[in-house]
């Protein structure tokens, strides 16, 4: 977690990178941070009011985000291991 911020308008920020390990080489990563009040509509209704449940929101986009491996191909195959 790169930033965290509690309060009235809690700020949660997420770095995640997932690496292979035999190569070092880097094939995801997701940087994403959000306010409570980036969620705010109309008369303030949708405003994130925790640091936890903006935690949720960006965990769930970023692995939304991970790219599914194409039809039959299973991750041992898209990545594999000597």
């Amino acid at each position: 977690m790169e930033q965290y911020e509690s309060g009235e308008n809690p700020e949660v920020g997420i770095n995640l990178v997932m690496i292979d390990l035999t190569t070092t080489n880097i094939f995801w990563s997701s940087s994403l941070a959000y306010t409570g009040d980036d969620f705010k509509g109309f008369f303030g209704f949708g405003k994130v009011s925790t640091a936890q449940e903006l935690s949720r929101i960006i965990i769930r986009k970023m692995v939304a985000s991970i790219p599914e491996f194409p039809a039959g191909v299973s991750f041992k195959e898209a990545v594999p291991y000597p």
